[in-house]
């Protein structure tokens, strides 16, 4: 690939380039790592281990997730929360409502996935606002041991045949106030102990939320009767992720490297194949013409340095090769040698087997050595023409994926509109 270069030299040059670069990313995957977990430990949503900063007025609620672990003397009780702090509200706050409309959606919505009022064992859906407009919902339960504000159930505790539950939809549309009573019943569900204890956590932290709605931060509670809580927050992975997707990304890269250089290597054996029985019949019709072989070397030589000079700049590895034994021929190298080499560096077999005709034929004397390359450059006519017709066969299969691309795009363009009409 790098003409006139030692092995000894280009190889080592090469592995610096990858192998520099591969630092160099792992470098730079380590520090954005290192920058986004800083980011994050900036971000800390507890305050003294028990308290959440609220939004400022107008901020809307924002959402928070903390690991709580609950003490107890069995045993802890570790799980996630997902908590949404309200924002700072201002005393005294009017909420505008009401309206038939609302009744009617409230009706479609509040059972959720319940089969009937009558039959209650799931949450409930008590939303907050009828979506798309103004009027918004506050809830007022009359017995909360049973249903929380936000619909969640405690039904672990109640009768068989349930327990009948009031709620009140306090429905509010500017200055109008309206009071829409639904009657449920409550039905059972067996609950673990774990939920449990985790509904009355819930509970807890709503009825401080409650207590401290007006206060700058959320204090969230520290026991639960004699089982103390503790709050973490969750482990920032994404850093970590970060570091080993960069990683992989770095894996691959480092062998896109050499499938890079092994591409090259095959675009360059298809070039010196292709370029072949050109460069044996300049050889022939010089050869015929009276000249000898060093001769005939340097004339092709010239012609393609020439060619380049007038501005065809395009580097043709078989041409280049034979400058370097044009100039060997001229440095005192035996004429034999210089062919001989020049076959091994090309690393392509008809190139060898060129090379080696030549040499033999100085051994032995040049006599019958035209007729010889007469019929190489035939051999080589006949293997070009396979060749081409071997890049037609898979220039054509390469086509196959875009043809069938058209092909859908065609009976998207015209089933689209037949369907549609119907």
């Amino acid at each position: 690939m790098n003409i006139g270069e030692k092995k000894e030299t280009q190889l080592p040059l090469y592995w610096c380039k990858k192998c520099s670069f591969i630092i160099a990313l792992i470098f730079l995957i380590s520090i954005f790592s290192l920058f986004n977990e800083l980011n994050s430990m900036q971000k800390s949503q507890l305050i003294n281990g028990n308290a959440i900063q609220r939004p400022t007025y107008g901020e809307g609620e924002k959402k928070v997730r903390l690991y709580v672990e609950v003490e107890d003397k069995k045993d802890s009780i570790k799980d996630e929360l997902n908590l949404n702090i309200e924002e700072r509200r201002y005393d005294n706050e009017a909420m505008l409502k009401s309206f038939e409309e609302a009744r009617k959606y409230i009706d479609l919505n509040i059972l959720g996935e319940n089969e009937s009022l009558d039959d209650v064992r799931k949450p409930l859906v008590l939303m907050k606002q009828i979506p798309g407009t103004s009027i918004k919902i506050k809830w007022k339960i009359d017995n909360k041991n049973i249903i929380d504000t936000r619909g969640d159930l405690n039904n672990s505790n109640i009768p068989k045949e349930g327990e009948l539950v009031q709620i009140t939809a306090q429905i509010e549309y500017f200055d109008t106030i309206e009071n829409y009573l639904i009657t449920l019943r409550v039905k059972p569900k067996i609950v673990s102990r774990r939920e449990q204890v985790l509904d009355a956590l819930k509970e807890a932290i709503e009825n401080k939320s409650r207590d401290t709605i007006t206060e700058k931060e959320q204090i969230l509670p520290e026991d639960i009767g004699e089982r103390k809580i503790n709050y973490n927050e969750p482990e920032n992975r994404e850093s970590e992720k970060m570091f080993f997707i960069g990683i992989i990304i770095t894996g691959f890269i480092y062998f896109l490297f050499d499938k890079e250089l092994l591409d090259q290597y095959k675009k360059r054996e298809m070039q010196v194949l292709m370029d072949y029985p050109e460069i044996v019949n300049k050889i022939v019709l010089l050869l015929g013409a009276g000249m000898t072989m060093k001769n005939a070397w340097g004339k092709v030589v010239k012609e393609y340095v020439n060619k380049n000079r007038e501005g065809a700049k395009n580097k043709r590895f078989a041409y280049e090769e034979m400058i370097i034994t044009y100039n060997e021929l001229h440095n005192g190298v035996i004429e034999m040698k210089a062919y001989e080499s020049y076959g091994k560096r090309m690393k392509v077999l008809p190139y060898l087997r060129f090379s080696s005709l030549i040499s033999q034929n100085l051994k032995k004397g040049s006599k019958g050595l035209l007729e010889l390359l007469e019929y190489e450059a035939m051999e080589a006519f006949n293997e070009r023409k396979e060749l081409a017709k071997r890049l037609g066969e898979e220039a054509s299969t390469k086509l196959l994926l875009p043809m069938m691309l058209m092909l859908l795009i065609v009976l998207v363009i015209i089933l689209v509109p037949a369907i549609s009409g119907l």
